[in-house]
């Protein structure tokens, strides 16, 4: 069972090959900064890129293909992503050395460890799933975008409130602007 209460305390994951990270909980704030670095990085990736084809250094034997460039921008994106959230909420871990004796926690050595295959996706996915969940069940109890609950919020208290479907036609409602 997982219980959708946030963290408010550093917590410990365990990943692969027996390595365990201790991390800060993942806010709001921190995500939004983790995402605008990882953004960043991928588009200056990009326009190296871009720079290297119009000098003839790059690959141009593959046409120009709107879909399979979003789909290497979001990966490139990702990419960077989980360097980024690893680096900033990693406080501490256990299982990974180096020349026997337990590694350093610095940003080089993080990234290493996040490169491994099952390490690096494991991470992602444990660090990120209870946010993704909260949010998850918040969105069907939250404030809709007119700022009143939407239906699934529960029942109605006022049953004789004038809704499109039961009020009369010369009478306004919420939903139809009166006549003029």
């Amino acid at each position: 069972m997982i219980s959708l209460q946030e963290p408010s305390s550093p917590y410990t994951l365990d990943l692969a090959y027996g390595i365990h990270v201790t991390v800060k909980p993942l806010t709001t704030s921190s995500m939004l900064i983790a995402q605008a670095k990882a953004r960043q990085k991928a588009e200056k990736y990009q326009r190296q890129a871009d720079e290297r084809m119009n000098y003839g250094l790059g690959d141009t034997s593959n046409p120009d293909d709107k879909d399979e460039d979003e789909s290497e921008n979001n990966a490139l994106y990702q990419l960077y992503l989980l360097p980024e959230l690893a680096c900033s909420h990693i406080i501490d871990w256990q299982g990974v050395s180096l020349n026997d004796k337990s590694a350093p926690l610095t940003p080089e050595n993080i990234k290493a460890v996040m490169e491994l295959y099952p390490v690096g996706e494991k991470f992602l996915g444990e660090f990120t799933l209870k946010q993704m969940l909260l949010n998850s069940a918040k969105k069907d109890y939250g404030l809709s975008g007119s700022g009143t609950p939407p239906l699934t919020a529960g029942p109605t208290t006022a049953k004789d409130a004038l809704t499109p479907a039961n009020a009369p036609k010369d009478v306004p409602t919420i939903d139809t602007p009166p006549k003029r």
